[in-house]
C-alpha cells in the first residue's frame, strides 16, 4: 500500500506497463481494491501518432473479460454507460441505480461470481483528447468511499494515463522540450496542493481570468485540456515538484 504522492514517485520511475500495473495495484491497496481495468472508451480527435495508445489493460480476471466480450455486455454494463455520461468518479452501486435493468443487474451478478463485487469507475481525459474509462474492483461487498477517496482515485488515474502514454509512444525522441513561465508553474503548484482557480488568484493577488490565462498557456504548452492532467504532466516532466 503506497500514497498518492509515492505513488506519483513510483510511477515516474516506471520503465514499463507492467511496471506501470504493480504502482497502480499498490495504490490501490489502500482502498480495499485489487483489480482495475482501463481501456480507451472513444476519441474525441485524432488518434495518438496513427496507432491507439490506450489498448486495455486490465488486472480482472481473463475469463470474466472473455465472457464480457462474448456476451457483448458493454451496452448494458451500467459502470461502462455511466462512464460516458459523467465525469466525477463514481461508485458501482451508484452506476447500478442510475442504470438498472434486468441486463445490468445480470452482469453485475455475473462479475461477482468471478469476484468482482464492488468498486469505483470513472473517466479521464487523455493525451490527445483520447477518452480513457476506469474500473476498480474488489471482492469485497459494502465497500464506502468518501470525495476525498474518489479524488484520490481520480488523479491517481490521470497520472497513470499520462505516464502510460508517455510510455507507449512510438518515438519520443523528437519531442518538443516545455519550457513554462515561473507564473504558470506557480499556479500548477497551486493546483496541485488543491486549489482553485479562485483560491489562486486570492493567493497571488491577481484576477481569476489572469489564473485562468496562464492555465490555459500551460496547457497548450503541455498539450493537454484539463488542469489535473496539466498537473501530472508537470509533475512527470519534473517542471513542478510538489512537496
Amino acid at each position: 500500500m503506497i500514497d498518492l504522492i509515492e505513488f506519483i514517485h513510483a510511477t515516474n520511475d516506471a520503465k514499463d506497463s507492467p511496471g506501470l500495473t504493480a504502482c497502480l495495484t499498490a495504490f490501490l491497496g489502500g482502498f480495499e481494491l485489487d483489480r482495475f481495468v482501463l481501456e480507451e472508451i472513444k476519441a474525441r480527435s485524432a488518434p495518438y501518432n496513427g496507432n491507439k495508445p490506450f489498448g486495455a489493460i486490465s488486472t480482472y480476471p481473463a475469463a470474466w473479460r472473455e465472457w464480457y466480450a462474448a456476451k457483448g455486455y458493454a451496452e448494458h454494463d451500467p459502470v461502462y454507460r455511466m462512464c460516458l455520461t459523467t465525469f466525477r468518479p463514481f461508485t458501482w452501486e451508484e452506476a447500478l441505480i442510475e442504470y438498472r435493468s434486468a441486463a445490468s443487474e445480470r452482469i453485475m451478478t455475473e462479475a461477482a461470481e468471478f469476484g468482482l463485487r464492488s468498486g469505483v469507475g470513472l473517466m479521464v481525459h487523455a493525451p490527445r483528447g483520447l477518452l480513457v474509462g476506469f474500473g476498480f474492483a474488489s471482492p469485497e461487498t459494502g465497500l464506502r468511499f468518501d470525495m476525498s477517496d474518489l479524488s484520490l482515485l481520480r488523479s491517481a488515474a490521470y497520472h497513470f494515463c499520462h505516464v502510460y502514454a508517455d510510455l507507449a509512444a512510438d518515438d519520443r525522441s523528437d519531442a518538443p522540450v516545455v519550457s513554462l513561465t515561473d507564473r504558470e508553474r506557480e499556479v500548477l503548484l497551486w493546483a496541485a496542493a488543491g486549489k482553485t482557480k479562485a483560491q489562486i488568484a486570492d493567493l497571488l493577488v491577481v484576477g481569476e481570468s489572469c489564473v485562468k490565462r496562464h492555465c490555459e498557456n500551460a496547457f497548450r504548452k503541455l498539450e493537454v485540456n484539463t488542469l489535473p492532467f496539466a498537473v501530472a504532466k508537470a509533475i512527470r516532466l519534473g517542471l513542478i515538484h510538489p512537496i
